[in-house]
């Protein structure tokens, strides 16, 4: 098998991994537990992900990860105090309503991307206007104001 649909085939599978785990905390009851404690643990991880995945800006942070998971493919726009993000797709979203569960964006994708920026930048506003969950794209504006 040719690297590159390896790697297709890995980023599928990590996503499907994360839906079918969001649909089972879903299940059980305690997605909105492991989302308080993720968010948590994810805050002291961001250092080590900074470095790790290459990341050296706030916009880097949406780039890189759509890069290297290839799950949702973020349109960025620049502003004068920061810059907004908006993705129309995403794999970890579509895979989970298809199988049951609730809304992973929190879990998986923004509290670790609000604890990268802000890794980044303490001063950092993150905000997110509306997800794939909940309308027909996902998305944030970074603000330094």
């Amino acid at each position: 098998m040719e690297t590159e649909k390896k790697i297709q085939l890995v980023q599928n599978t990590y996503a499907a991994v994360l839906a079918d785990a969001t649909v089972c905390f879903t299940k059980f009851g305690i997605l909105e537990e492991i989302t308080r404690i993720k968010k948590e643990t994810g805050e002291h991880v961001a250092k080590f992900q900074i470095k790790a995945f290459g990341i050296e800006s706030e916009i880097d942070v949406f780039l890189k990860l759509a890069e290297i998971f290839n799950c949702a493919n973020w349109e960025i726009k620049k502003q004068d105090d920061g810059f907004s993000a908006q993705a129309k797709t995403c794999k970890l979203c579509t895979l989970t309503k298809k199988s049951g569960g609730d809304s992973p964006c929190n879990l998986y994708c923004l509290n670790p991307m609000r604890a990268l920026v802000k890794e980044i930048n303490s001063k950092a506003q993150f905000n997110v206007i509306t997800t794939l969950w909940d309308g027909d794209s996902c998305r944030v504006t970074v603000n330094w104001r």
